[in-house]
């Protein structure tokens, strides 16, 4: 999901948590206000204030963009009914 997100590459992307991936992290919660330097505790670690965040970016890259498309195309359906 780091990948989808635009956090690592897909030379980079890999299935076992590597430096790359705490790298990557790191970058997602520097942008998401989590954490502001590499040295802080719980740099590149996917806690809970993490996960929440995650869970968010994840849900405006998938979610939000279906229910736009759906409602779209209901307005359109709706429009050609008239």
């Amino acid at each position: 999901m780091l990948y989808v997100l635009g956090y690592i590459s897909n030379e980079t992307q890999d299935t076992y948590y590597s430096l790359d991936t705490a790298n990557a992290i790191f970058l997602f919660q520097k942008e998401q206000g989590i954490l502001f330097h590499s040295n802080e505790v719980g740099s590149g670690v996917f806690g809970p204030k993490t996960r929440v965040a995650f869970n968010n970016a994840l849900y405006e890259h998938y979610v939000e963009p279906a229910i736009l498309s759906a409602a779209v195309s209901q307005k359109t359906v709706s429009s050609n009914n008239s």
